[in-house]
């Protein structure tokens, strides 16, 4: 359904263009019918009548002066084969000036699937030639115009619960479908009331309501597995976020081993605040497939350096340096004094001394590991 909303001065909303449709005539003589919508029903046997982007100011204009759209089956539209010589009603698109309308002309020409329709031919008026295809097309209408009898109206109160619904291509499609069915004039929705005004005879009025009921009933249980459905999208998403970071500007990611992970959150999750507080990042740690599987750590925030100190100080790393044997009693200390004494004092997960690679085994994070580096490499430039 091709939907357009406007709304009158007196608040109701015109929508679509099915909704309240009509075709008026501005002289009986021209046998052209403009193509508009009812906007509310006025005086006795008269209503107010709108046109699409309102091209023309509304206007009043008495019953007699209006019909509804004359709807074709689809066979009736198989059947249309308009011939030269015949009456038909010729549809010419709104102008800036003008709103869309239907015009009876009759067809002169006929060239392959194009059809030459000269307007106004035999009413008197100039005539104007119009080359068009045959769904710009219908049978010329014999529709009567409205009675006063159908310009009776009622309100239908929707619930509070549907107005989110009620300016919906959904809900316009629905109410278009009971005002045909029921065979209402129009149905104008008033959204800030949230009220419908039911525009027909006394029968059509009746069954709009009968019909609205069944709707209503039915869409509010829709419209509320739909919010509660919404609800858990939206967590869904949140989460989502949170865990992808897709909320922020920067973000890192890297695999720790399982061993390491309590160290990073600390006892009661101790570190990992204060870390998030300091860098002013969020960081999450997801789990992997095993218990044995590393584990990735991802680090979320708006300022790359935040996010960059936070992973030195978390992202655990292992680290070599190349000692000489004769250096290793120094590296080592009286006792492992010295090599205990630096682990501590950087923070290092270990300080392991490899006699058989001649290597330094540090680990810890990043942070923690250039420090330990740079204190043993002074370390070593003292060695007797």
């Amino acid at each position: 359904i091709s939907c357009f909303y406007q709304l009158s001065a007196s608040g109701t909303m015109a929508a679509p263009a099915s909704l309240g449709a009509v075709e008026v005539q501005q002289d009986s003589r021209s046998r052209i019918w403009y193509c508009g919508f009812i906007r509310e029903v006025a005086n006795k046997g008269e209503f107010l009548v709108g046109f699409e982007a309102d091209v023309w100011p509304a206007a009043k204009y008495h019953a007699a002066a209006a019909r509804k759209p004359p709807k074709l089956s689809p066979a009736e539209l198989e059947a249309f084969d308009p011939q030269i010589g015949d009456e038909v009603e010729l549809r010419v698109a709104a102008t800036p000036h003008s709103p869309a309308y239907w015009g009876v002309g009759i067809v002169s020409k006929i060239k392959q699937d194009f059809y030459f329709v000269a307007l106004g031919a035999g009413s008197g008026q100039k005539s104007n030639e119009a080359i068009v295809e045959k769904d710009m097309l219908r049978p010329v209408s014999h529709q009567l115009s409205l009675s006063t009898d159908t310009l009776n109206q009622e309100n239908f109160k929707l619930p509070a619960s549907l107005q989110s619904w009620t300016v919906t291509e959904d809900a316009a499609g629905c109410f278009s479908h009971i005002q045909d069915q029921s065979g209402l004039v129009a149905i104008l929705i008033q959204s800030s009331k949230m009220t419908l005004k039911l525009i027909g005879d006394q029968k059509a009025t009746m069954r709009a309501k009968m019909l609205l009921d069944v709707h209503v009933k039915h869409q509010a249980q829709i419209q509320n597995f739909q919010d509660v459905r919404e609800k858990r999208l939206k967590a869904l998403e949140s989460k989502r976020s949170r865990i992808e970071g897709s909320g922020y500007k920067n973000s890192c990611e890297f695999k720790v081993d399982p061993s390491f992970i309590a160290r990073i959150i600390g006892k009661g999750g101790e570190n990992i605040r204060s870390l998030q507080e300091r860098h002013d990042v969020t960081v999450r740690i997801l789990d992997g497939d095993s218990q044995e599987e590393q584990k990735t750590v991802r680090i979320f925030g708006n300022n790359p350096e935040g996010v960059e100190k936070a992973r030195a100080e978390c992202e655990i790393v292992e680290e070599v340096l190349d000692i000489e044997p004769e250096s290793f009693s120094w590296i080592l200390g009286r006792g492992g004094k010295t090599i205990t004494g630096f682990r501590e004092s950087a923070g290092l997960v270990y300080a392991r001394l490899d006699r058989s690679s001649r290597q330094l085994l540090v680990c810890g994070s990043r942070n923690a590991v250039e420090d330990a580096l740079a204190l043993f490499e002074t370390h070593i430039m003292y060695y007797p």
